[in-house]
């Protein structure tokens, strides 16, 4: 093949080489790349670890939650709460409206998400 982003395994099989990037002063490093999914536990957390040995370093985690939602009220986001060479935390929130009696209306701010949304992740480091 004569794109230089795909490699041949040694069981025949095609796997991506990701690019080299450069991290923090600026010199490039051979980049590795892991995906994942998981549902989230009853506190609206994930845990994914990571293979062994696969990363030394972590420099960049994404996560983004899959879910239905009819409406605002239902949305959600991810965020990393923690990364390692070997686990990856992230939390998952949602909108929350409150009403306030004395003044007669609502507030909107957050609060953990259910169990079950599941979450996509994207992790970059070097190996």
């Amino acid at each position: 093949m004569s794109d230089r982003r795909v490699r041949m395994t040694a069981a025949g099989k095609l796997r991506a080489v990701p690019d080299p990037y450069a991290y923090q002063e600026g010199t490039a490093i051979p980049g590795k790349d892991w995906c994942g999914s998981a549902p989230t536990d009853a506190l609206g957390q994930v845990t994914f670890t990571l293979p062994s040995g696969y990363f030394s370093a972590v420099h960049h985690v994404s996560a983004t939650p899959v879910r239905s939602a009819s409406g605002p009220s239902q949305f959600c986001w991810a965020f990393p709460l923690s990364m390692s060479a070997t686990q990856v935390k992230v939390q998952v929130a949602e909108s929350k409206t409150t009403g306030v009696l004395l003044l007669n209306t609502t507030v909107e701010g957050a609060e953990a998400s259910p169990a079950g949304v599941t979450v996509t992740v994207w992790v970059r480091g070097v190996g």
